[in-house]
């Protein structure tokens, strides 16, 4: 048996959560990630991920991209049309976060991840236009 045989099962939810629940959670989420990535060196922002095509920093203009997508339909639709030039479904969207913020700063990338997250979770729903 594994280590991961032995986990607990978690419970099922029987309803579903509520906009403001997932905001909440969204909210404790960035945070929590904003603390771990500021505590990363020089080094750590080079370092492979599990995602073979990116290093750390860009997982993190990644996540930049997302988020700013997230909040904004305008700029999701953006990244849809530019990403289908590049590659089918996600991936090409995923690539123009990476490619348009491939010469900002680590620093910069965790200012711009801290103001796209108060945005999402500003905008009702998620998104505004």
């Amino acid at each position: 048996m594994t280590t991961i045989d032995k986990l607990p099962v978690p419970s099922v939810r029987r309803s579903p959560m509520k906009h403001e629940k997932w905001m909440s959670a969204a909210e404790l989420e960035y945070r929590r990630s904003l603390e771990m990535l500021a505590g990363l060196t020089a080094q750590d922002w080079q370092r492979p991920t599990d995602c073979d095509e990116w290093d750390v920093r860009q997982v993190l203009a990644h996540l930049v991209g997302g988020t700013e997508s997230t909040s904004s339909l305008r700029e999701l639709r953006r990244l849809q049309r530019r990403g289908r030039k590049l590659r089918p479904g996600v991936d090409g969207m995923n690539d123009i976060e990476v490619r348009e913020r491939a010469g900002t700063s680590p620093s910069q990338l965790l200012t711009d991840l801290a103001s796209a997250s108060i945005r999402v979770n500003r905008s009702p729903g998620g998104v505004t236009l």
